[in-house]
């Protein structure tokens, strides 16, 4: 998402999960007078399917935008386009996948998996690998949290912003992305902090006069330190730059902006960051949170012995390895995590 937000796509499974989410991306489209496109993968070909498709006018009348009796077209003089886009039975990643080559979009707002019971395509992964596989901005809005849109006025309220920054991917960029999809749809200024888990915080400078940002410094398990922070703060978003699956815990267990959103107190902005070559005096070696990585790659506690990393490293190379499936990337963080920790060790 860079620039103006000029189109929204919200997949949709029709379920009460994805209502959630369709009242989430309806108010940000009025907020950015933009092009919203609600999409849907039949399940068969029967055409009552699309009959569930949501309700535009009655959601809007709810929020006293406009009467339901009011014909269709008064939808536009709101300065939003909503357009209902009902895909034929297809697997439903790749139908989506199409449809976004052919309609170039800025933003997708959609809900995690629900918990009814029903097996819905849009259910478990799918949302995940979509959102990995476009490189577009998503707003996950997970059915059981707290929402920054109230359903019933359409009011917004996203005082409270978390952004969890690494070294890499670079933030400075996605940072400005963040900061103006939170201006955009906000009337007054919301408070946006950073906040970094490790030994040494990442120097961010702001895109519009150079200052230093302000970072926030924890330590602890990432995932854990994200989301009390962000349960601590009463967070309305929490927004993460992203850099999908690079290493071997994003390939195993999914990356950590995936894990935080499935466990995330309220709805999850994720801003996909171009991969960038640096030089190496740009970030000199942080040895205390290469450990911590090393020993968070093969699942070990500070102060593991040799023979415990050694254990580590053979159970976890027997699934990665290329010769049992695996790639040559992966066998290779399992190395370097391993050579990491001995090396400390030798220290």
């Amino acid at each position: 998402m860079s620039g103006k937000v000029r189109t929204i796509v919200h997949p949709t499974d029709f379920s009460d999960a994805s209502a959630v989410a369709f009242v989430h991306a309806l108010r940000i489209a009025l907020a950015t007078r933009a092009l919203l496109y609600l999409v849907h993968v039949a399940e068969s070909e029967s055409s009552d399917e699309y009959d569930g498709f949501p309700h535009v006018r009655q959601l809007l009348a709810r929020w006293r935008l406009m009467n339901e009796s009011d014909p269709p077209e008064a939808v536009g003089r709101l300065g939003i386009k909503v357009a209902k886009i009902g895909l034929k039975p297809h697997d439903p990643l790749r139908a989506l996948l199409h449809f976004f080559k052919e309609h170039p979009s800025d933003l997708i707002v959609l809900s995690t998996h629900g918990r009814d019971g029903v097996a819905h395509w849009l259910r478990g992964s799918i949302a995940e690998e979509l959102s990995r596989a476009v490189k577009l901005s998503t707003l996950f809005v997970p059915p059981a949290a707290r929402g920054f849109v109230d359903q019933n006025t359409g009011k917004i309220n996203l005082s409270q912003v978390l952004v969890p920054v690494d070294h890499s991917p670079s933030p400075a960029a996605a940072l400005g992305a963040i900061s103006e999809f939170v201006n955009s749809t906000m009337e007054q200024e919301a408070k946006i902090e950073l906040l970094h888990i490790g030994e040494s915080v990442p120097l961010i400078r702001s895109i519009s006069d150079g200052a230093i940002v302000p970072v926030a410094l924890r330590t602890g398990d990432v995932v854990s330190t994200i989301l009390k922070a962000a349960e601590a703060q009463q967070a309305d978003l929490i927004a993460m730059p992203t850099a999908g699956h690079q290493g071997f815990l994003d390939a195993v267990r999914g990356s950590t902006s995936e894990r935080v959103l499935r466990h995330a107190p309220c709805p999850v902005l994720t801003i996909p960051a171009g991969h960038r070559q640096t030089d190496p005096r740009d970030h000199p070696a942080r040895t205390g949170d290469q450990v911590a990585h090393a020993l968070e790659i093969l699942g070990l506690d500070a102060g593991a012995t040799e023979t415990e990393i050694h254990a580590a490293y053979v159970r976890l190379m027997q699934r990665v390895h290329p010769d049992q499936g695996g790639t040559n990337f992966l066998a290779k963080q399992l190395i370097d995590a391993r050579d990491a920790l001995l090396g400390h060790r030798a220290r």
